[in-house]
């Protein structure tokens, strides 16, 4: 399911599992349910990235710096995992406030899955301000 608004597709979700219900077949038992989005965001600072260098200079020149990364929780192959991949979009580096593209994966059980697309965009928000 895709939409631009958390509440479609929690509305359409429902909409498909009652379709599935109706099949004969029981939702209830999937092993896992899954979450992705994927959001443009114009971010004015990034104080955790600003704190972490990589000492290369003796190696390559220069000293690298984190510029993008991902957050996770859990394990990649299992069923309960948390992904949160932020990435500039390099055309608006320049500008004050830069844009960035922002990859969610989020595997859980269902209700979890449903409680966090509840208030997913005021959720998004206040993990971005602890960034």
């Amino acid at each position: 399911m895709r939409g631009s608004k958390p509440s479609d597709v929690l509305s359409t979700f429902n909409e498909v599992e009652e379709i599935i219900k109706e099949l004969g077949t029981n939702p209830e038992s999937a092993l896992f349910h899954e979450l992705t989005a994927n959001i443009k965001a114009k971010i004015s600072h990034l104080k955790l990235f600003e704190e972490h260098s990589l000492e290369t200079a003796d190696i390559i020149g220069y000293n690298l710096k984190l510029v993008g990364g991902s957050f996770t929780s859990g394990e990649p192959n299992s069923t309960r995992f948390l992904e949160l991949r932020l990435t500039p979009l390099w055309v608006r580096w320049k500008a004050s406030n830069g844009v960035y593209s922002i990859a969610i994966v989020y595997r859980d059980e269902k209700n979890k899955i449903l409680k966090l697309l509840e208030k997913f965009e005021e959720k998004v928000i206040e993990i971005l301000r602890r960034i």
